[in-house]
């Protein structure tokens, strides 16, 4: 069977646009943005996500517009997780993503998604904006910086642009040419799915404010192009559901702000906090001056503008910190560390700080219907523990069923001493358990991980060697530390991973596949992960070891995103071609397909990798497959 046969996925349309709406109590917003839909030309299916409404907007397009998909998110995950769950139900390969304050004219999405047809290098396009009087709004905008930030904030920028007639990036007024832009304002704007998908979408780290900025960057940062199309024109009210709550969102989009820099390294965290506590000092002086010489409805207004203004300058006084990632519904890196369960439908159960949406992605995982608290009374076949405080090895191990599987993510100090990862595998060692592997969990955060084995010297030493970015003096010492010894890692490491096996011991599923082991891979292979940080740990690279092995001899790609997928499908096929036209010498030097199979819940397809001599990629979804490949060697 051919890879194609194996990773055949659905053509998408390019003939019209689907439309996703992102709604979050704005009723009559949404009823006028959906009428103005119903006239426009070349709109497919026009999909409203509502995120948790309390004002009837949902009756609302059920009774009104029968024709427009609806899809409910009571718990409200954030804008751009929102946007990520309605575009990929989406089936065209051009989407227009709205506000449901935007109201768009009859040719308005047909022309966004013809420039996107017509220009194959443009991933975003956004159109001109105007408000509801017909005056024009900044629709395209420079990367963001302090500068720009003291500078808008001034007025100064206010009255250059009046007196030039437009600002430096481009509200261009009068300009009819569209043109590449650094970010185009996300209220309306045009994506390409192919685009959109392989990086991941929008980072739900974002719950509001400057996740169009950071996809924008991203897709830029990959070779694609952003385009401002002043001919495309969309009316927006603008602030119709973040002004309900003033003081709420003046604090998120400030701490979006800390986001984007922390991640991009736009502004180092000490002058961002200076700079936005310069400007609340300031907003505050003002409103306080100016509120004192007016009265009724415009001294309210001021005086809730003071309110706000004060909380985001206590949060810039007090530092926003690490920007804190939301768990992913389809984080999977760790699963791929865990021995294959007994039982095809196993029982799961958890211990420790889980949050609801972690316990659904592990249920969906495993497809089961629920995760049940991890109990000694009631043994599950797989159980994942997680904790900072107590352990308790024995009571973990008779929380496992008899040939049940569990993982163990713990951090070095505990209550009642300091656990090493090594303290740990001894004292379930002890309680009866089978420890198949043991990982130092990098950096510590939920977001981008790196799983690298303790178990094993090789696979550390290499890490540290080729891959380790030590930024700072104390990553600096702590490797040279490990490189002269590195048993000391488990006094290093902050937070640990354990798997083990409630009796026999069991290898990992993925490394005792039949394609892999056919592949040269070994069965107790030491495996590396390391996972991607935009979409949350949804897709990782995996690098098997062998026994004594001084570098891996394969990469393994593992995703759950669809897109995903297909993209590796492509770079596979695109591969297979390639190979057969360039001379042998020069195929020498390029990875070689080699197979496409099924496993579990894992899809993998090929994809070369500088890092190892033969190439693996997977993707995870129902139906599992993997493609082998031989890259060359380093």
């Amino acid at each position: 069977m051919t890879t194609a046969e194996l990773c055949d996925t659905p053509k998408l349309s390019v003939d019209v646009a689907d439309v996703v709406v992102v709604n979050h109590n704005t009723r009559h917003d949404l009823q006028s943005c959906l009428e103005a839909l119903a006239a426009a030309h070349n709109v497919g299916t026009v999909w409203v996500g509502d995120t948790g409404s309390r004002d009837g907007s949902l009756e609302m397009v059920h009774d009104r517009f029968p024709d427009v998909r609806t899809h409910s998110m009571p718990d409200n995950p954030g804008y751009g997780a929102a946007a990520n769950e309605l575009i990929a139900r989406c089936h065209t390969d051009i989407v227009i993503l709205l506000n449901a304050d935007v109201r768009v004219e009859h040719d308005t999405i047909d022309a966004l998604r013809r420039h996107l047809a017509a220009n194959p290098g443009v991933a975003l396009a956004g159109p001109r904006l105007v408000d509801v009087h017909g005056e024009p709004q900044q629709s395209c905008f420079d990367d963001p910086t302090i500068a720009t930030l003291l500078w808008r904030e001034s007025g100064l920028a206010r009255r250059w642009e009046t007196a030039r007639g437009h600002d430096r990036i481009g509200r261009a007024l009068d300009g009819a040419s569209a043109r590449s832009v650094p970010w185009v304002l996300g209220a309306a704007v045009a994506i390409r799915r192919t685009a959109f998908d392989a990086i991941g979408g929008f980072d739900p780290g974002y719950f509001l404010y400057y996740e169009e900025t950071d996809l924008c960057r991203r897709l830029r940062a990959v070779g694609w192009t952003i385009e401002y199309v002043p001919t495309a024109v969309a009316v927006h009210a603008g602030g119709a559901s973040t002004g309900q709550q003033r003081v709420e969102a003046q604090r998120t989009l400030y701490r979006s702000l800390n986001r984007y820099h922390s991640i991009h390294g736009g502004a180092p965290a000490l002058p961002l906090r200076a700079a936005v506590a310069a400007i609340m000092t300031a907003r505050l002086a003002r409103d306080s001056a100016l509120s004192s010489l007016t009265s009724g409805d415009q001294r309210a207004r001021r005086r809730a503008g003071s309110t706000a203004w004060r909380h985001v300058l206590v949060d810039a006084v007090r530092g926003w910190g690490v920007p804190a990632d939301p768990p992913a519904r389809h984080r999977h890196d760790w699963l791929i560390l865990l021995p294959a369960p007994a039982s095809p439908r196993p029982t799961v159960s958890a211990a420790g700080a889980f949050t609801d949406v972690e316990l659904r992605a592990l249920a969906d995982h495993f497809g089961i219907e629920s995760v049940a608290a991890a109990s000694p009374r009631h043994p599950a076949d797989v159980v994942v523990v997680r904790t900072a405080g107590r352990f308790d090895a024995a009571e973990i191990v008779d929380s496992v069923a008899p040939g049940g599987v569990a993982l163990v993510e713990h951090t070095r100090r505990l209550r009642g001493g300091t656990f090493t990862s090594a303290r740990a595998g001894a004292a379930l060692a002890r309680a009866g358990a089978e420890v198949v592997g043991r990982w130092w969990l990098l950096p510590h955060a939920a977001t981008a991980r790196r799983f690298v084995p303790l178990d094993a010297e090789r696979p550390l030493v290499w890490y540290l060697d080729d891959l380790l970015i030590a930024g700072d003096r104390p990553h600096r010492v702590a490797r040279a530390c490990v490189r002269r010894l590195p048993r000391s890692a488990g006094w290093v490491a902050r937070a640990h991973l354990t798997a083990l096996v409630n009796g026999p011991a069991r290898h990992v599923e993925l490394a005792a596949t039949a394609p892999m082991l056919e592949a040269g891979v070994r069965p107790d292979a030491r495996l590396l992960v390391m996972s991607s940080g935009y979409d949350a740990g949804s897709r990782a690279v995996v690098l098997p070891f062998a026994p004594g092995a001084t570098a891996p001899e394969l990469a393994v790609k593992v995703s759950v995103l669809p897109a995903i997928n297909a993209t590796t499908r492509r770079e596979h096929e695109h591969l297979t071609e390639l190979r057969t036209s360039v001379s042998r010498d020069l195929a020498g030097t390029m990875p070689l397909p080699i197979a496409s199979f099924d496993c579990g819940d894992t899809q993998s397809r090929c994809r070369a990798c500088s890092m190892a001599r033969r190439s693996i990629a997977c993707c995870a979804s129902a139906a599992t497959r993997h493609a082998v490949s031989r890259c060359c060697t380093r």
